[in-house]
């Protein structure tokens, strides 16, 4: 069968929206991750390895639900009993995923993931250099990008260029130094954004919560392949974004209804349109953290 039968977008969102009830901050990071990740490898895969690195991307931390409150809010450092609990989280998502699809590669994308380019001394039997598949080596610079110019409970969030020097600082030891260069250039072509992902376009409650609503139909037309009611979807997306006057959520409801309206699918489409569709659930977590925030300074 395909890809897609194999590993059902259904089943990645429900896993995806279990952490994001979990730990919204996490869920946020690992779509970032996926962005990224999935523009990383362009022109390195093949649409099928595209699709499950975009995939294992997505879920690189689904692990963290198993990790308790205490460790995965803590504001302070971590003890060593602490961070052993947090690293055998990788462990427990790769466990999860196995569960979860008939799929090797994103199980060793995520099982991998993390693993030093210049082999670990404290762990001589870890994979290394182009040992460590292509996608976890590719997972790896992104989520460590992410971090560093995220804030956290950890740190303060450092500038781009800050977190591309110390990318580069790294590079041989921990990531490969071929995907670091390309990732900066490719990084360094595209706009600025704030953290949140969003370019400042501001969404009412109302509408907020109109586009939660679309967006669920939309994910949920995708997961059980219904293109026609996913087409529909996407139009009453592109009209309410027009009312409200948002370009990039009109950019990805008109690329959603194009891509829906073909008559082949072949895996190529489908994939653009899983892109779409994790960019839109990407605006909405970006939309209802910004009520939240604005919800949260009305109360102060």
């Amino acid at each position: 069968g395909s890809t897609q039968d194999r590993i059902p977008f259904q089943v990645v969102s429900s896993l995806l929206s279990v952490l994001n009830h979990r730990d919204p901050k996490t869920a946020a990071h690992s779509m970032r991750v996926a962005d990224l990740s999935f523009c990383l490898a362009q022109g390195l895969m093949s649409t099928t390895e595209l699709y499950e690195l975009e995939v294992a991307a997505l879920l690189h931390d689904i692990g963290k639900i198993a990790v308790p409150d205490a460790i995965l809010l803590k504001p302070g450092r971590l003890t060593e009993k602490e961070l052993a609990t947090l690293r055998r989280h990788s462990r427990i998502g790769s466990e999860l995923i196995k569960a979860a699809f008939n799929s090797q590669s994103v199980v060793d994308t995520v099982r991998y993931t993390g693993c030093r380019y210049g082999g670990d001394e404290k762990f001589p039997g870890m994979l290394k250099g182009s040992e460590i598949p292509l996608s976890s080596r590719i997972v790896t610079i992104c989520d460590a990008y992410d971090s560093m110019v995220s804030s956290s409970v950890y740190r303060k969030q450092m500038s781009r260029e800050k977190a591309f020097s110390e990318l580069f600082r790294c590079a041989s030891g921990q990531f490969d130094p071929a995907l670091v260069d390309r990732f900066v250039r490719l990084v360094r072509a595209r706009p600025e954004v704030d953290e949140t992902g969003s370019s400042k376009e501001d969404f009412s409650r109302e509408f907020a919560l109109q586009v939660a609503q679309i967006s669920e139909e939309i994910t949920k037309s995708f997961g059980e392949q219904d293109f026609e009611l996913l087409q529909a979807n996407a139009r009453k997306l592109e009209m309410a974004a027009e009312k409200n006057s948002n370009s990039r959520l009109k950019t990805i409801a008109s690329k959603l209804k194009e891509h829906s309206a073909l008559d082949d699918k072949n895996e190529v489409e489908i994939s653009k349109i899983m892109n779409n569709v994790v960019e839109l659930l990407e605006l909405c977590q970006t939309a209802q953290s910004g009520l939240l925030q604005i919800h949260d300074e009305t109360l102060i």
